[in-house]
């Protein structure tokens, strides 16, 4: 995120606030508040890619458009994004780690949110084509599926430290292989799509296969999970299925909407949930064709298009959310404006 929620971190300077300073401080900081940020693979074929972020404002929406940042590629291109809140554990996320996979290749990219510059690289040892990643925020811990494989690889997300002996068969997938992943920490269930309409998960302590669902859709490929209210979504742009499929894990029912008739020709890409809204975020388009950002209620009905009106979702695969409020901020602004009460704004000819 461009302006975003960060802690601990006082400005070096103290400003005078006159009529022009204020102006300007009012376009980095409108409202006297920061949210969190939106982070997605604006173009997963361009090198260097694209990493876009956009504002989520209070309740979920509307989104303004941040800034992009340029990133390392490797391989075809950016595939997996997911987000790390707290690396320091003491509650200042301006620490905050984004982990990148790439299509037909073994790297991970590792880079700071609040700015993006590289912290560098994991090298999956024996991968070739790493797909689905998500962190353990507890545990501490990244995983990552070689795609077309059922071999995981798990790291410290600190030290970037191989956990264990490395890959892990994850044996009771089928014979096409892994390549989405989601996580309920709760549970310590570890979801991973494997392109047909069943969907594995795994106890995270043990990886034994825990169980399986059936989603209303042909191929799941894409997948996000609503941790409080069970929810798993799931879609399969890249095998042109057009269903955004839900399953609620407390009642065992699937339900699907047909993309196609909102967006035609296209299915869902890249799906993240917010923990605070409960609303969930999708790309869509395959090739280029028909390609956007949408968000959607639990019930799959679509509340909210963005317009890309900057002209940066051109081919867009991963995006994450972060549970806490952690944002694009590379002038590095802090929330913490010194002021007696949360409404207040600074005045003309006051300080921060």
């Amino acid at each position: 995120m461009l302006r975003g929620k960060t802690r601990n971190h006082k400005l070096k300077k103290i400003f005078s606030v006159g009529v022009v300073t204020l102006f300007i401080l009012g376009a980095a900081m409108a409202g006297c508040s920061f949210g969190k940020s939106l982070y997605l693979v604006g173009e997963w074929s361009l090198d260097p890619v694209p990493i876009n972020a956009y504002n989520i404002e209070s309740g979920g929406y509307p989104l303004t458009y941040q800034d992009t940042y340029y990133v390392s590629s490797y391989g075809w291109g950016a595939m997996g994004l997911t987000i790390y809140n707290d690396p320091n554990g003491d509650g200042d996320y301006s620490d905050a780690r984004i982990f990148i996979t790439y299509e037909s290749s073994n790297t991970i990219e590792v880079f700071k949110a609040e700015d993006l510059t590289s912290l560098g690289t994991i090298v999956a040892a024996g991968a070739s084509d790493l797909a689905g990643i998500v962190v353990d925020q507890g545990k501490k811990l990244v995983y990552t599926m070689d795609r077309y494989t059922q071999n995981l690889y798990v790291y410290d997300a600190n030290t970037f430290v191989p956990q264990g002996t490395l890959p892990i068969i994850l044996s009771t997938l089928g014979t096409e292989g892994a390549v989405g992943l989601a996580l309920d920490e709760t549970q310590g269930w570890l979801f991973v799509t494997d392109f047909d309409n069943t969907v594995h998960y795994f106890d995270t302590n043990t990886w034994n296969q825990v169980g399986t669902i059936t989603v209303d859709s042909t191929s799941a490929v894409g997948i996000a999970y609503d941790e409080d209210n069970q929810f798993v979504y799931t879609g399969g742009a890249f095998f042109d299925d057009y269903s955004l499929a839900k399953y609620d894990m407390t009642t065992g029912i699937p339900t699907s909407v047909d993309l196609s008739t909102i967006v035609p020709g296209t299915g869902a890409q890249g799906l993240a949930v917010d923990p605070a809204t409960h609303l969930l975020y999708i790309t869509t388009g395959t090739w280029g064709a028909n390609s956007s950002l949408r968000v959607f209620d639990s019930n799959l009905n679509q509340v909210y298009f963005y317009p890309d009106t900057e002209g940066k979702i051109i081919k867009p695969t991963g995006m994450c959310i972060p549970g806490v409020d952690i944002s694009y901020n590379p002038l590095h602004f802090s929330k913490d404006d010194g002021l007696s009460y949360p409404d207040e704004c600074v005045a003309v000819s006051g300080n921060i």
